[in-house]
């Protein structure tokens, strides 16, 4: 049975609906209703709606340090869009790189060389490519074993790309912490290599290690699934071919 999908869960996926919305989309004039709804939606992820503009909800200091990093890494998705920029409204741009100066001084900026003090645009040419290159970098990782008997790198990759800097910054945010958890990753992975073992010994019980294998790949997939942004649902479809 299906569980109900969390509050925070339906929040970043209406996040996620709204953002490829705004994608999709190429009239100038329904782009801005678009962008506009992605912030409201965005303003109602981080339960702040102290003010009729969405704009100031989301810029606000009262958010504390957690949520403000969360608007800011949302905002830096949006340079994923062909075509994006925020150098259409001032005071937006203005807004933006205050936030990012503020809460990307000690991650972000770091590992990319990034200064507060440099020019708005220079930043922004560092910072445009750099969601794109992280979730193109994953996927990667992801889609890489070709042989199950090379399941321990694979594993090494996986979770190596997973706990880097960036990704832990940009992605895990729109991840369930059931996917991100190690122990249940070791599991998966610990699973399929005892089946391999048991199938090359040529075990009588490798036909139960199979369907426990798959059972727990199953289970990971049912919980990614049900989450359902973006970025779970890659998680989702990386363990298709072991079911």
């Amino acid at each position: 049975m299906k569980e109900k999908r969390s509050k925070e869960a339906k929040s970043l996926l209406e996040i996620d609906n709204s953002f490829g919305a705004l994608e999709a989309e190429t009239d100038p004039k329904k782009r801005k209703k678009k962008l506009l709804r992605f912030f409201e939606a965005l303003s109602m992820a981080v339960k702040n709606g102290t003010s009729e503009e969405p704009l100031d909800n989301l810029f606000s200091r009262k958010l504390g340090a957690k949520n403000r990093q969360f608007v800011a890494i949302s905002l830096l998705r949006l340079f994923t869009i062909k075509n994006f920029s925020f150098s259409t409204d001032r005071n937006l741009v203005i807004k933006t790189y205050e936030l990012f100066d503020d809460v990307f001084e000690n991650n972000i900026y770091q590992v990319l060389g990034i200064s507060s003090s440099q020019q708005t645009y220079e930043k922004e040419r560092i910072l445009r490519d750099v969601v794109l290159q992280v979730e193109e970098d994953l996927d990667v990782a992801i889609d890489s074993i070709i042989n199950i008997n090379e399941i321990d790198s694979y594993r090494s990759l996986l979770m190596r790309s997973l706990h880097n800097k960036l990704v832990k910054v940009l992605i895990w945010p729109y991840l369930p912490l059931t996917l991100l958890s190690d122990i249940q990753l070791n599991e998966i992975f610990q699973s399929i290599k005892t089946y391999q073992e048991r199938k090359e010994q040529k075990k009588y019980s490798t036909l139960a290690k199979a369907e426990e294998s798959i059972q727990i790949i199953d289970t990971f997939r049912e919980d990614a699934k049900n989450y359902g942004t973006i970025y779970s649902m890659t998680a989702n479809n990386g363990w298709h071919q072991y079911c």
